[in-house]
């Protein structure tokens, strides 16, 4: 990768699963990019390079791409894809997997900050298994951040909001972005030892998008948990 990001063509090898044979290549720098990214719930443009090859897997040669951040520490791959057998470039993805969203730690302030600011703000880090209300572990920092905040607003009246894409009925995203909120109001009281007397819960399903559903990342962007003032503070 940093090879890469300094111009030198490397050979790369790529092997979809461990039961298959090895597709092989020489990855070239083709041009500097733009790649649009979720970080920290942020609509952010990074810095990337476009590198291309040609896969050659047993008799057929395979079109491939791989987007890959400009940094020279950090050269991570943003996103894969190759097109059909015996095609050319540009092509049209045959599979393609791509980085959609970055959470990292904030100071615990800028929550408490932007709730007092603005009365709303949005906690990244949040992360549940595929379609269900099940917080997957990766979400504790945020547990965290969020506990820390309740504690520097002893008594305030806050609201945990949940929204999900467009994926599914409007019956079924609903309940599911309530169970998502409950998920979240459960952990903070078991865990954290929050006031559950002064955390309600909602869920709003699709009905609030902030982007499109038309693509993977604008339906990232709507899968998001809110913390909301529900009354004086």
């Amino acid at each position: 990768m940093r090879a890469l990001v300094q111009g030198t063509p490397v050979p790369h090898s790529v092997r979809n699963f461990a039961s298959l044979s090895t597709a092989s290549g020489t990855l070239v720098r083709e041009a500097s990019v733009k790649f649009p990214v979720l970080v920290n719930g942020k609509r952010v443009e990074l810095d990337a390079i476009q590198a291309t090859m040609t896969l050659i897997a047993g008799d057929a040669r395979l079109p491939f791409e791989m987007l890959i951040l400009d940094h020279p520490r950090y050269p991570l791959s943003l996103r894969i894809a190759w097109g059909a057998a015996n095609a050319g470039f540009p092509f049209k993805p045959r599979f393609e997997r791509e980085i959609i969203r970055i959470d990292f730690p904030q100071e615990e302030k800028s929550l408490a900050e932007s709730l007092k600011r603005d009365c709303r703000v949005e906690v990244p880090g949040i992360y549940f298994d595929f379609n269900q209300a099940t917080l997957k572990p990766q979400s504790q920092r945020a547990l965290e951040e969020i506990a820390s905040l309740l504690r520097q607003l002893p008594g305030r009246a806050i609201r945990v909001e949940g929204h999900t894409d467009n994926v599914g009925t409007d019956v079924y995203n609903e309940e599911l972005s309530y169970g998502r909120a409950a998920a979240v109001k459960a952990a903070l009281v078991k865990d954290f030892n929050a006031d559950g007397r002064v955390l309600a819960t909602m869920g709003y399903g699709e009905s609030r998008p902030i982007e499109s559903n038309d693509t993977i990342a604008g339906r990232a962007r709507n899968r998001r948990v809110e913390l909301v003032c529900a009354g004086p503070g």
